[in-house]
């Protein structure tokens, strides 16, 4: 509509100027012309000398709040850009995509940066790609089309909940789950020293909670006496067709189990079975960096292409040489060996759903 407008403008002028001979006028003609010609040919240029894409191709967040994603914006132009639109494809693996539309300029020759915002409701592995870009002339009458497949990863890790685990078992069976781990290692009973602020490399199992939540900071204790204690939990990721839902309970429950045994011990040992390739995978958790770089492999997994089978002859292989494990699969069914402890129900979770 606006070329139209601006087309008539041009013809109006031209008309004015033929029938009174007016040279500023028939000049006027020329220039609206020329803009006209430049205006056209400008989106493509802009096509060739803009370059759109993600500042990182992965980041980590956490779990219901907001992240700030970058955009990298490169014009190697000498021109100034004007309006450009950007279409942007996310969701998380197992859910429904989703789009949504940016509008930007960039400056002369140089780099700058947009910025927009993501929702996390669900731990798990939000990806976003970078599908197409408009390029629009000064005054939005003409555009050039670009497709520009980048890609992003958002790492949304669960949040810290360790008490989902100690709250929820009854009083039976939280002394199987902790005679479960005193088999694995000597493990004596530490007095607490002090509590103190938390400080980067402290072990997750020191914080204590209760008085993280009333200062609203991370607080940890001090210990008397260090233990060596550790323990051994399997992953069983086969199972129904998994959902964005479903997968971020499983996160969280896998996160609750990890805090809870490491108020207790000194590390965990997490297994699982990798179908591609087979193998069968061991990750120690003993600190926040550790913690983190579990789900962050986890999320890279395609759990559609686990085997039941294989999962549990990796277990039934541990068990056979006297060690003795806690387990969890997809259903939220937790085990101490062959022995069930708890199903954590999704309705009853803590959890932001």
């Amino acid at each position: 509509m606006k070329k139209v407008y601006f087309l008539a403008v041009m013809i109006l002028t031209y008309y004015i100027a033929g029938t009174y001979q007016n040279p500023v006028l028939l000049t006027l003609v020329v220039l609206e012309l020329l803009l006209f010609l430049a205006l056209f040919f400008l989106p493509y240029y802009w096509k060739k000398v803009l370059q759109v894409g993600f500042l990182t191709e992965a980041a980590a967040a956490s779990k219901g709040i907001k992240q700030t994603c970058r955009i990298s914006v490169k014009n190697k132009g000498i021109f100034a850009a004007g309006r450009f639109q950007i279409r942007i494809r996310f969701g998380y693996r197992y859910g429904k995509k989703r789009r949504i539309r940016m509008v930007g300029t960039a400056g002369g020759t140089g780099e700058s940066q947009l910025f927009f915002e993501m929702d996390t409701p669900y731990c798990g592995l939000l990806e976003l790609e970078l599908e197409r870009v408009w390029f629009y002339d000064y005054l939005s009458l003409f555009s050039a089309r670009k497709k520009q497949k980048d890609k992003m990863q958002l790492l949304v890790l669960p949040k810290e909940q360790a008490s989902l685990i100690q709250e929820n078992l009854e009083w039976n069976k939280r002394e199987l789950f902790l005679e479960t781990w005193r088999k694995s290692g000597e493990n004596e009973q530490m007095e607490v020293k002090q509590l103190r602020e938390y400080q980067q490399g402290d072990d997750i199992r020191r914080i204590h909670w209760k008085q993280s939540a009333r200062m609203q900071q991370l607080w940890v204790k001090e210990l008397e006496q260090e233990s060596d204690a550790s323990a051994d939990l399997f992953l069983e990721l086969s199972g129904e067709e998994p959902t964005a839902k479903g997968m971020n309970c499983f996160y969280q429950v896998i996160a609750a189990i990890l805090l809870g045994l490491m108020q207790q011990v000194k590390r965990v040992v997490v297994h699982w079975f990798e179908a591609e390739p087979e193998e069968e995978i061991c990750i120690e958790v003993w600190d926040l960096n550790s913690y983190q770089q579990l789900f962050c492999r986890l999320y890279q997994l395609d759990v559609r292409t686990a085997q039941k089978e294989k999962e549990r002859q990796l277990f039934w292989k541990f068990q056979e040489e006297g060690k003795d494990a806690f387990r969890l699969n997809r259903k939220l069914e937790y085990y101490s060996n062959e022995t069930l402890i708890m199903t954590f129900l999704e309705k009853e979770l803590s959890i932001s759903v």
